[in-house]
């Protein structure tokens, strides 16, 4: 008859053994302990795999899979300590149970410190062995679960995160005599800031910040309830008659009622006008809003105004008279911004606060200015200071009036960044520049250069996924007669520097499919350059009309079939080169290759 301690725990091991069996690498090189312990496992039904040496043992782990390895402190040609640390090198996740004869404290403590997870006193106890193989698997069993549970959250998370990107605006907005950017970055992967802009109709628009109390899932959930809400009720209400005080009464009631037990929201409200170029603004206990003058590069806070957040009194009455309106000119950009731009902190633990940000804004005024990228440029400015932003959700807005700004041969376009969208933009940019120029030379060069960056950065820098919307600024400059393509994505950090140096282009090959576009843009350009700022890509590509005719003059006299010339270009014999095409010693070349010349 069996023992009661043998029963219980034959029972369960066999309930731990789910869909496979135990499988445990013994490691011994006492031939007897090597028995005791395969005829143990083989009673309860465990496979086994058994070696002599601490290298076999090390080979048999990255060939196979153990549940539990049971290894000897005393082997031959390693310690089991050695053959425990390397293990837990190659495999972390696989727990060594050490066999000794030693239970002195330094061996429990090498034993530990090496990676086992527990001991086992020689001579073998059969109830003991048994034991500590099972709690081991239930650990890891356990460990396992934990994992995938985790494994599992995560990719909901992410998935939210993405779901929660959807619902905000792009972080370029253009509409009629008016430029929104924004940044987000929640500081996990869901966040409960938010923000939009709302067409009204009318040239007029719903504009607004907002920030839900507390982190994580509960502030992501209550903001994706509060936006829809925001939305509907613009749907429903009339629009000529639209007033931030009367806006934010309505919503409070329904939030304080249906969703807010213990939370909140603060926000920022305003209606911008773009016919009387006004911007009436209610504060509901959010930061104050920023503006920046261009011409003087001053920054301040302005609004005295305000009342409490929503969420806070389900009865509150939000009065017109708390509403501020302020001259929504072309001299200033307005600044809409949540808590986790001033309450960041650097190496020091020091906050930088309200007064900071304004003096690191009017400090760096012309760092801080940009037409889009204006809330990188900010950020850039905090990261550059040594003040970490990821400590809170990190939302920031700039608004400008831009009703003279896109004139005078000047123009934006922008596309989602999905390659089916380049051509057609490649054109309207092509009608563009020939209405402006009258030059088809300029027009069809352009037209190349950005339908070639474009295709780069959507295939390479995107990697086939869409990450928001590309911006194009094209302008043209009367007196050089020249086109300056500015190019704005949020794709990978790249140099293509560094493809410039290291490839070579062949004019000719200037319509194939070879994945050469920087280098066919670098052939054509007379300034071609790439800054990085946080998120944002900008690329500035400059032709010159006079430089593309001299080039068009220099490719008709160029023999495509001349090995010389090409193994010239090949070993950078500049000086050569120039003479044989009769080249300006200033004047760059297209960049050649040697090989099918």
């Amino acid at each position: 008859m069996k023992p009661i301690a043998e029963k219980q725990l034959e029972t369960q091991l066999k309930q731990s053994q789910d869909k496979k069996n135990i499988k445990i690498l013994i490691v011994d090189d006492e031939n007897v302990n090597v028995y005791i312990l395969e005829k143990i496992l083989f009673k309860y039904n465990m496979e086994y795999d058994s070696c002599s040496s601490g290298k076999e043992a090390i080979k048999k782990v990255e060939e196979n899979e153990y549940d539990v390895v049971l290894l000897d402190v005393m082997l031959v040609e390693m310690t089991g300590f050695e053959v425990c640390e390397y293990i837990h090198k190659i495999c972390p996740e696989l727990p060594v149970i050490i066999l000794t004869s030693l239970i002195d404290d330094d061996s429990i403590r090498y034993s530990f410190k090496y990676g086992a997870v527990d001991y086992i006193k020689k001579p073998i106890n059969e109830v003991e062995l048994l034991s500590r193989v099972e709690n081991v698997i239930k650990i890891r069993s356990a460990e396992r679960n934990i994992k995938k549970l985790y494994q599992d959250i995560l990719h909901d998370l992410n998935l939210s995160s993405e779901i929660q990107k959807y619902l905000l605006p792009e972080w370029f907005v253009h509409k009629k005599d008016f430029l929104g950017v924004s940044i987000y970055e929640p500081s996990s992967k869901v966040s409960g800031d938010l923000y939009d802009i709302l067409d009204l109709g009318n040239d007029k628009y719903l504009v607004y910040m907002g920030d839900i109390s507390g982190h994580g899932v509960h502030a992501a959930l209550l903001m994706t309830a509060v936006k829809s809400l925001i939305q509907s009720l613009v749907m429903i209400t009339d629009k000529d008659k639209y007033y931030p005080h009367e806006f934010l009464t309505r919503l409070n009631a329904i939030i304080t009622q249906t969703l807010f037990e213990q939370s909140y929201i603060t926000i920022l409200c305003s209606v911008i006008d773009l016919q009387h170029q006004k911007m009436t603004v209610y504060n509901a206990g959010h930061p104050p809003l920023l503006t920046f003058n261009k011409k003087t590069g001053r920054a301040q806070f302005v609004g005295q105004k305000g009342g409490c957040p929503l969420g806070w009194f389900p009865d509150s009455e939000y009065d017109k008279k708390d509403e501020e309106v302020f001259a929504f000119d072309e001299e200033t950009v307005f600044v809409m911004y949540t808590d986790g731009v001033f309450e960041c902190m650097n190496d020091k633990g020091e906050q930088l606060g309200l007064k900071k940000l304004l003096e690191l804004i009017e400090t760096n005024a012309r760092d801080a200015f940009h037409m889009y990228l204006m809330p990188q440029m900010i950020k850039k400015l905090l990261h550059d200071n040594g003040f970490k932003v990821m400590t809170d959700d990190f939302a920031l807005l700039k608004l400008e009036n831009t009703a003279t700004y896109f004139s005078n041969y000047r123009e934006v376009f922008y596309i989602n960044s999905f390659l089916i969208n380049v051509a057609a933009l490649g054109k309207k940019i092509e009608h563009c520049i020939k209405k402006w120029t009258d030059s088809d030379l300029l027009a069809t060069k352009s037209e190349l250069a950005v339908n070639e960056y474009l295709n780069n950065i959507i295939s390479h820098g995107f990697k086939g996924r869409s990450t928001g919307t590309i911006v194009v600024e094209v302008s043209y400059d009367v007196k050089e007669d020249s086109v300056t393509l500015k190019l704005y994505d949020k794709g990978k950090d790249w140099n293509f520097n560094n493809v410039l140096e290291e490839k070579r282009y062949r004019p000719q090959d200037q319509l194939a499919n070879s994945g050469r576009g920087i280098l066919i843009i670098a052939s054509i350009a007379s300034r071609f350059y790439s800054k990085r700022y946080e998120d944002t890509n900008e690329t500035v590509i400059v032709l010159i009309k006079d430089e593309l005719e001299q080039e068009e003059k220099y490719l008709k006299n160029y023999d495509h079939n001349a090995k010389e010339t090409a193994v010239l270009a090949a070993s950078a014999n500049n000086e050569q080169l120039h003479s044989k095409l009769h080249v300006p010693p200033n004047k760059k070349l297209p960049l050649l290759t040697t090989d099918n010349p």
